[in-house]
């Protein structure tokens, strides 16, 4: 949970409407899992029995098809158990549609 001292309000204008703003939160950067980098997104999960493989989309719009021990592009994360209701990672992250 984050302290009243850690959060401060900035108002920014959104971009394509003039003289809109929106007042969103400044938070002080703490290392912590939810500053990684944005996490993959399931597009498909598919095979029979144990074997599925899913095919991600990774943050920079590249697609990539994983199985289990299969290691993230650019991460040392590697892909846990894929099942047809998510991704898990080793990181203990849970991907799911």
């Amino acid at each position: 949970q984050l302290e009243e001292s850690d959060v401060t309000s900035s108002s920014e204008t959104v971009s394509g409407f003039s003289g809109v703003t929106a007042s969103l939160p400044s938070v002080s950067e703490q290392p912590t899992s939810k500053n990684r980098k944005e996490l993959p997104v399931i597009m498909e999960i598919n095979g029979k029995d144990k074997r599925l493989n899913a095919v991600l989309r990774m943050a920079d719009g590249r697609q990539t098809s994983v199985t289990t021990g299969s290691q993230l592009p650019g991460t040392s994360v590697t892909v846990k158990s894929i099942s047809l209701s998510g991704v898990t990672l080793s990181d203990g992250t849970t991907l799911t549609f």
